[in-house]
C-alpha cells in the first residue's frame, strides 16, 4: 500500500477527487453486471442457443416419427445456411453413425470438448447435444456445433468498462471539476481571522493553486491593478500582462519548478494605461510532508521609488555631464584670461624697464593695462552670473557712454594678440556716429570683447575689422557693430550649435584654439537683453561676419560726429583722466573697520589723501563702541572680522539708530553676498580688492566733492615703475607690488604687509597641521583681499582656493594651495626704503 500512498500524497488534489469519483462509478458498473441488473450478453447467448437447439430437437423428433427424412434434412441444411453462428448440425445413431448432417459436421465435431458427468453428456457454448426420440425410444442425438462465444470489440463486459467508460468518465470529471472550480470562491475556506489578517497587509497579496489560478486576492492588490476580486478568482496569473525584469520566467513559475522561495523579482505592468513596477516575494505552500500545494506571492508597488531612481539616473548623467563641461569650461577659462593678461604683461614690463620715454606712449601703454584689468574683473563679473544669465535675469545698467570709446578699448586690449599671431586689427566708423549712446557698456563691451577675440583666435592670416553704424527703424535708433573676419569660417550645422552653452563648433576647434564654448551664448543674451540680437554669416574657408544690433535709445540733442573727430575726443579726455589723480571729498570722519592692518593702512591713505580725518577700529564691536561716542560722516565696513563681522555690527548700529552711511567691503561678490549686506542695512557695496576711483566717487555721492584735487600721479618724464609680469616674475624669481611705490605711504603699507607675510603664512600652516579648518578658511580669506589690495595679486586665486578647501575639507588642496602661497612669498620683495640719515664727523 505505500506505493500506491506515496502516489496519491503527490497527485493534485483535483486529480485524486476525479479519480475516487471515476472508480465509484465502476463500482457501480461492475456491480450491476455481477447482480446481472442488466442482461450478460453471454448468458443471453447461451440461453438462445440452448433454446434453439431444443426446438430444433422437437421438430427433428416430429419429421422422424413422421417418416419424413428427408424433409429433416433439408430442415438441417437451410439451418446451417441461414445461421452464421452453426458451423454443422447431425443426428447420430447411438452406434456412433450419422444418421443425417448439415455443414461439414464430421470434421468439424469434436466430441472431446463435450463434458461428461455421472454417464451423461453436457453441453457447452460451442458443442449442444440433445436426444431425439421416435415415438417413446430414442432415435439418435441431435448434435449442433456453434462458432465460439465472441463478445463486443473481442473484450469481456468489464474489461470494456474499464477500457472505455473509466478514461471516458475521468476526462469528463477533471473538465467538469476545473469549470466548478473556477465558480468556487476559494477565499471562504481561509478562516477568518486569517483572512483579516491577509487583508490587512499593507502589500498586495495572492494565493495561486498548483495551475498558477487566483485562490485569494487582497485588496491591497485588488486596488494596484484596478481589478476586482471576482474578475481575479480563478484567472490564471500567468496571463496577465506581466513585464518580466530581463525577460526571466514569472516568480511563481519559478517558485514551482524550484520549489523554492524567490524574493525581489521586479515585474511590471500596464494599468489604465500607465505603467506599474512591483516587487514581487513568492514562497511555495507545502504540506507538513513537504508537498507543494501553491504559491504565496507578495506585490510591492515600488511604482514610485522606480520613477524616483530613474529620475535620479537621469540627475546623475545631467550632473557628469555638466561637471564634465565645468571641468572643461575651467580648464579653457584659464586660458581666456590670458588675452587681457598679454596686454598687461606686456606694457606693464616695458614700462618697469623704462623702454618706452615718449609720454603719449606711455599714456597709451597705461590705457591698455587699466582696460585690460577692468575686462578681467568684467570677465569675473560675468562667470560669477552665468547661473543668473541663464535663469534670464539680464541686469542691465543704462547710461551714456561713446561707442567709439568702448569699440577703442577693445581693439586695444586685442591688439597684441592680434600681432602675435601676424594679423591686422583695426576698426571704422561708417559715416557718422553718435558721440554718445544710452546702453549697458559693461554688456557691449563684454559682447565686442567676445566676438572680435574669437575673430582673432580663428584667423591666421588677414586680418579682422570692426565696422559700426547707425540705423534707423520705426522702433527707434540702433546700431550695428560688424566683427569682420578672414579665418577658418563655419559650415551650416556648426553654425546651428555655437550659441549653445559651453559649445564650439566641434571638438577638434577648442584642441586647437581653446576657448570656454560660453562667451557666444552670454553675448547673444546680452545683445537680445539689449534690444537687439547677434546673427552672422559664414563659409568654411572664406571667414565670418558676426553683427550685433543693439538699441541707443533717443538720439535728440546727441551731436554726430566723424571717426576722425571722436578719437580726437577720447585722446583728450585720456589725457584728463591721467593727470587728474586723486580726486578731494568733502572734509569729513570716516571710520574704517578692518581686523587687516595693510587694508586699514592702503583705505587710510586714500581717504587722506582725498581730504578726510581717518580713524580705524579691528572688529565690529570696537566700531560699535567708537560710534557710539563719535558722530561719522561714513563707515567702511569690512563684512568678515574677528570679535564680530561687519554684518553683526551694521545691524546693531542700525538698531541703535545709527544712519550713518555704512559701506560693505568684501573679497565675496557674489549676488547673494551683494544681497546680504544691504539686508543687514548697508547703503553701498565694494569688492575686494577695492578700486581707487570708485570709492572716492563713492565717498563723493554719499559725503560731497571737495574744493580741491590730490595728485598722486608722477612725473612722467621717468619711467613708471609697475609690477613686473608675473611671467617675467617667475624667470627672475622676485614679486613686487604694483602700487606705485614713489609714493610713501604707499611704500609703508606695503613694507609691513611683506614684514608680517612669513608670520601670516606660519599662521596658516600651523592651523591646517592642528586641523583647525575654521581658523585657516579665516586666515585665507584675510589673505585673499590683503594680498590684491597691496598690489600682490597672485595671492588671489590660491588663496581663494585655500579657504573652498579648508570649508570642504578637503585635504589635497589645502596642502597644494599652501605650497602655492609659501613659494609665492618666498618670491615677493619689499620696497626699498630710504635709509634714516647718520651724521657725520
Amino acid at each position: 500500500m505505500r506505493p500506491f500512498r506515496w502516489l496519491a500524497e503527490r497527485l493534485p488534489t483535483r486529480v485524486r477527487i476525479v479519480a475516487a469519483l471515476v472508480a465509484m462509478v465502476m463500482v457501480s458498473f461492475i456491480g450491476t453486471l455481477t447482480l446481472q441488473v442488466f442482461p450478460n450478453p453471454y448468458v443471453t447467448t447461451m440461453e438462445g442457443r440452448a433454446s434453439f437447439t431444443e426446438a430444433l430437437a422437437m421438430s427433428a423428433t416430429t419429421l422422424i416419427s413422421s417418416g419424413n427424412r428427408e424433409g429433416l434434412k433439408a430442415l438441417l441444411e437451410g439451418i446451417v445456411r441461414r445461421q452464421p453462428d452453426i458451423i454443422s448440425i447431425g443426428l447420430r445413431k447411438p452406434n456412433g453413425t450419422l444418421h443425417a448432417a448439415a455443414g461439414e459436421h464430421a470434421s468439424k465435431w469434436d466430441s472431446r470438448l463435450l463434458e461428461r458427468r455421472n454417464g451423461q453428456v453436457l453441453s457447452t457454448d460451442r458443442q449442444m447435444v440433445l436426444p431425439v426420440y421416435q415415438r417413446s425410444d430414442k432415435w439418435a442425438e441431435l448434435e449442433i456445433a456453434f462458432e465460439p462465444y465472441k463478445p463486443f470489440l473481442g473484450i469481456e463486459p468489464w474489461k470494456l468498462v474499464l477500457i472505455l467508460v473509466a478514461p471516458a468518465c475521468f476526462i469528463q470529471f477533471y473538465l467538469f471539476l476545473g469549470m466548478i472550480l473556477k465558480q468556487l470562491d476559494a477565499s471562504g475556506a481561509v478562516p477568518t481571522h486569517v483572512r483579516d489578517v491577509l487583508d490587512n497587509l499593507g502589500v498586495g497579496l495572492v494565493l495561486l493553486d498548483l495551475e498558477y489560478r487566483v485562490l485569494l486576492a487582497n485588496p491591497v492588490i485588488q486596488a494596484d491593478l484596478k481589478m476586482s476580486q471576482r474578475q481575479l478568482l480563478g484567472q490564471s496569473a500567468s496571463d496577465l500582462n506581466w513585464i518580466a525584469e530581463d525577460d526571466n520566467a514569472l516568480p511563481w513559475t519559478e517558485t514551482l519548478r524550484r520549489g523554492a522561495a524567490l524574493s525581489n523579482r521586479l515585474l511590471g505592468i500596464e494599468v489604465e494605461g500607465k505603467r506599474c513596477i512591483f516587487s514581487v516575494n513568492s514562497t511555495p505552500i507545502q504540506t507538513s510532508e513537504g508537498t507543494c500545494q501553491g504559491v504565496m506571492v507578495t506585490f510591492k508597488d515600488i511604482t514610485t521609488l522606480e520613477d524616483h531612481k530613474r529620475e535620479l539616473a537621469i540627475a546623475k548623467d545631467a550632473a557628469e555631464l555638466a561637471n564634465e563641461t565645468k571641468s572643461q569650461f575651467l580648464a579653457n577659462m584659464s586660458h581666456e584670461i590670458r588675452t587681457p593678461m598679454n596686454a598687461i604683461v606686456g606694457f606693464t614690463d616695458v614700462l618697469r624697464r623704462g623702454l618706452e620715454h615718449d609720454p603719449d606712449r606711455q599714456l597709451e601703454y597705461l590705457d591698455t593695462i587699466y582696460s585690460s584689468g577692468n575686462h578681467l574683473v568684467e570677465l569675473i563679473n560675468d562667470v560669477l552670473d552665468l547661473s543668473k544669465i541663464e535663469s534670464a535675469g539680464v541686469q542691465l545698467e543704462i547710461r551714456d557712454c561713446s561707442p567709439f570709446q568702448i569699440v577703442n578699448e577693445v581693439v586695444t586690449v586685442l591688439t597684441g594678440k592680434a600681432n602675435d599671431q601676424g594679423i591686422q586689427l583695426s576698426s571704422s566708423a561708417a559715416g557718422e556716429i553718435p558721440e554718445t549712446i544710452q546702453t549697458d557698456p559693461t554688456r557691449l563691451r563684454q559682447i565686442l570683447i567676445n566676438l572680435v577675440g574669437n575673430a582673432v583666435k580663428f584667423t591666421e592670416s588677414g586680418g579682422v575689422r570692426v565696422s559700426f553704424v547707425v540705423l534707423g527703424g520705426d522702433a527707434g535708433p540702433q546700431m550695428r557693430f560688424d566683427v569682420i573676419d578672414t579665418g577658418i569660417g563655419m559650415d551650416d550645422q556648426q553654425l546651428q550649435r555655437i550659441f549653445s552653452p559651453f559649445v564650439q563648433a566641434d571638438s577638434s576647434v577648442t584642441r586647437r584654439f581653446g576657448g570656454t564654448g560660453l562667451g557666444l551664448s552670454i553675448s547673444k543674451k546680452f545683445a537680445e537683453a539689449m534690444g537687439g540680437g547677434i546673427t552672422v554669416v559664414s563659409s568654411p574657408g572664406e571667414g565670418s561676419v558676426f553683427s550685433v544690433l543693439i538699441d541707443v535709445g533717443s538720439l535728440d540733442g546727441v551731436r554726430m560726429v566723424s571717426g576722425e573727430e571722436a578719437a580726437a575726443v577720447l585722446r583728450s579726455r585720456q589725457r584728463a583722466a591721467a593727470d587728474q589723480g586723486i580726486a578731494s571729498v568733502r572734509p569729513g570722519k570716516i571710520l574704517i573697520v578692518d581686523d587687516t592692518p595693510a587694508n586699514v593702512q592702503l583705505l587710510e591713505v586714500v581717504c587722506r589723501k582725498a581730504g578726510m580725518t581717518v580713524e580705524t577700529a579691528e572688529n565690529g564691536q570696537v566700531a560699535i563702541d567708537m560710534a557710539a561716542e563719535t558722530q561719522y560722516d561714513v563707515i567702511l565696513m569690512d563684512m568678515q572680522m574677528p570679535v564680530m563681522d561687519g554684518y553683526s555690527a551694521t545691524t546693531e548700529l542700525r538698531k541703535r539708530g545709527v544712519e550713518t552711511p555704512i559701506v560693505a567691503l568684501t573679497g565675496n561678490a557674489l549676488e547673494e553676498d551683494r544681497r546680504r549686506c544691504f539686508d543687514v542695512g548697508c547703503t553701498a557695496f565694494l569688492a575686494k580688492p577695492v578700486n581707487i576711483d570708485e570709492l572716492i566717487k563713492l565717498l563723493q555721492e554719499l559725503h560731497g566733492v571737495g574744493d580741491a584735487k590730490q595728485s598722486t600721479s608722477k612725473s612722467t618724464s621717468q619711467p613708471i615703475a609697475v609690477a613686473a609680469s608675473p611671467a617675467k616674475e617667475r624667470v627672475s624669481g622676485r614679486i613686487r607690488s604694483s602700487l606705485p611705490m614713489d609714493l610713501p605711504e604707499f611704500q609703508q603699507v606695503v613694507a609691513q604687509f611683506v614684514d608680517g607675510l612669513d608670520h601670516c603664512v606660519g599662521e596658516l600652516q600651523q592651523a591646517i597641521q592642528t586641523g583647525d579648518y575654521d581658523a585657516v578658511a579665516r586666515h585665507a580669506h584675510a589673505l585673499k583681499g590683503t594680498g590684491g589690495t597691496v598690489g600682490f595679486p597672485q595671492f588671489t586665486e590660491p588663496s581663494r582656493q585655500l579657504e573652498e578647501a579648508a570649508k570642504q575639507g578637503d585635504e589635497a588642496l589645502l596642502l597644494a594651495s599652501i605650497e602655492e602661497i609659501r613659494q609665492i612669498a618666498k618670491a615677493v620683495e619689499g620696497p626699498d626704503l630710504p635709509k634714516p640719515a647718520t651724521s657725520t664727523t
